[in-house]
């Protein structure tokens, strides 16, 4: 458990875990901060990681997803300003 009395796992990582596994809980690790604030913060925080995702080599099916993912976020975000 960490001084903040947050008892996260992914809090309480190992430096000496292989660099792949240090990602993969980084990645954990702000997850859980995308999902604190509201509604249109999430959704602008799930908007960045799409559009960091598109910068990147993707393969079709990633691409779909991404697709997908913009069209969810923007069905969600006109529910919100709905």
């Amino acid at each position: 458990m960490s001084e903040f009395g947050d008892a996260e796992p992914e809090d309480a990582w190992d430096p000496g875990d292989p660099v792949d596994e240090l990602v993969v809980n980084l990645i954990h690790r702000a997850d859980l901060l995308d999902a604190t604030g509201t509604a249109a913060d999430m959704l602008r925080a799930l908007a960045v990681r799409v559009a960091l995702a598109r910068t990147r080599h993707l393969f079709d099916a990633d691409r779909v997803r991404a697709d997908l993912l913009d069209e969810d976020i923007a069905f969600v975000r006109g529910r919100l300003d709905g």
